[in-house]
């Protein structure tokens, strides 16, 4: 799905002219939602004061206070009876039937604040975004609601698509969801560069996205959305990878590093969520605050590692590191090290302010090391603290094309890297993928779930991720990997 950003300031230099005509005084705190009436006659406010207040915009005056959450009022909607709908912090809705004392309706289901509102064409139906991670569509005459789940942190934004046959929801994951309401198709998922807050969708189904980072960005959806939703009804879709098809995860840490629970533990962990086999990359030794292994401590995992497969049925740990990508592209651990381990994982965990140069010849150097098999998170973004580095991803792609490297798809929440339009591109340059949890505590192995929809919006087939082969099959790649590169 392709995407053009918008400078924040260009929108708001074309609306302050507007709302400088009338001020409109009422509420004793900040106001947090506004909506506008279908025919423009009137609006209604909430605020963090708990109330929210209609408002007669010929008369530039209040018609009515409307008190009944314990909390901010975050949301508010016009439905198309002339009632409103407002959500609050107390995770519950209120329909208003104009003039009333009380709602009419109460909606309860969500088990966190409500933070948007929508109402679908029709008007039958009013949509919720709620950061307990999921929206819900309710039915306004009745019935129980739909629940929509996907997203990995809160869901900022839900709008209707101008048919009603879509709902997209816009996520502090980073994703865009468009999900289908008619015919159980699978959702269109994008990743952008940044956290979601909220969304909006025009006559044209043109989609507007407010991100964390100060932009907008508009998303030119329609013709690709209704292609994709219609090929998936039809049954023409690719094959494309399902979680269930990976057999490993390629990137996990146990309390010899900085991961919470011992190797037994994470072992049947995984072996739970059905994979067969996990490599152990617990961080090496640059990396003190992860507590990294020493080449003598690697030793010592080796011979534990030994011990937990003895008891272990029909699962496999196999030894490995994800080993630190120096400052200046070199490895933190001796090639006889690197050697003894069945795969590598190399990350850059630091000096992430170099320039775009020095970064991309870091770790295009790390990538051309016999030894390496994954490079890990490759943009380094953290969703909660920072973004990427500058590297220069072209570049990377090429040589991992070159050097039979395969990129990561980083499933943790907090990262979601590779995205899924560099996993496009590294898939049309012939790059493998490896969709990894990076899971330090055996709750995490369920974030597969999240790099699996990347892989899949990305294009990505069973034969395009390394971790859905064998665990044989896996070292003999990593063997005719590392000959073909020392070679």
């Amino acid at each position: 799905m392709m995407f053009r950003v918008l400078a924040v300031c260009t929108l708001l230099l074309s609306i302050v002219p507007h709302i400088a005509q009338a001020q409109l005084r009422g509420h004793g705190g900040p106001v947090r939602a506004l909506a506008i009436s279908p025919d423009g006659t009137q609006a209604v406010s909430g605020s963090f004061d708990t109330s929210a207040i209609r408002w007669s915009l010929p008369k530039n005056a209040a018609e009515q206070v409307l008190r009944f959450h314990d909390g901010a009022v975050n949301a508010a909607a016009f439905l198309t009876d002339g009632r409103i709908a407002t959500s609050g912090e107390d995770a519950r809705i209120a329909i208003w039937t104009p003039g009333a004392p009380q709602p009419s309706m109460v909606l309860a289901g969500h088990t966190a604040p409500v933070v948007a509102l929508s109402v679908s064409p029709d008007g039958t139906t009013l949509a919720s975004a709620s950061w307990d991670h999921t929206a819900r569509l309710w039915p306004l005459g009745g019935g129980a609601p739909r629940l929509i789940e996907g997203h990995a942190q809160n869901v900022n934004g839900v709008a209707f698509a101008p048919d009603g046959r879509a709902l997209v929801t816009a996520g502090y994951d980073a994703t865009l969801r468009i999900s289908p309401l008619l015919g159980g198709g699978a959702p269109v998922i994008t990743t952008l560069p940044t956290p979601l807050n909220a969304v909006a969708v025009a006559p044209d189904g043109e989609i507007v996205t407010a991100g964390a980072d100060g932009k907008v960005y508009v998303l030119s959806a329609a013709g690709e959305v209704t292609g994709e939703i219609e090929a998936a009804a039809a049954g023409t879709l690719p094959a494309l990878v399902q979680q269930s098809d990976l057999l490993g995860d390629l990137h996990t840490h146990s309390d010899w590093s900085d991961g919470r629970t011992d190797i037994r533990t994470m072992g049947l962990a995984a072996q739970q969520r059905g994979y067969r086999y996990m490599a152990l990359t617990d961080h090496t030794q640059s990396l003190l605050v992860a507590g990294g292994l020493t080449p003598e401590r690697f030793r010592l995992r080796a011979a534990e590692i030994a011990r937990v497969n003895r008891e272990l049925i029909d699962f496999r740990i196999l030894a490995g590191a994800e080993v630190d990508i120096l400052a200046d592209g070199r490895l933190d651990l001796p090639d006889e090290v690197l050697e003894s381990l069945d795969l590598v994982v190399a990350s850059v965990h630091t000096a992430f302010d170099q320039s775009r140069a020095v970064m991309t010849e870091r770790v295009v150097r790390a990538l051309r090391s016999p030894h390496v098999d994954v490079l890990g998170h490759p943009t380094c973004r953290r969703l909660d603290r920072r973004e990427g580095t500058a590297v220069d991803l072209e570049a990377v792609i090429a040589e991992a094309a070159r050097s039979g490297t395969a990129l990561e798809i980083n499933s943790s929440p907090m990262r979601l890297d590779l995205n899924d339009t560099w996993a496009r591109q590294a898939l049309a340059a012939g790059v493998l993928l490896a969709v990894d949890n990076d899971a330090h505590y055996p709750a995490e192995f369920g974030y597969a779930r999240y790099g699996s929809a990347i892989a899949r919006r990305a294009g990505a087939g069973v034969a395009n991720v390394l971790n859905t082969r064998s665990a044989d099959e896996l070292l003999a790649h990593c063997r005719q990997r590392t000959a073909r590169v020392a070679g």
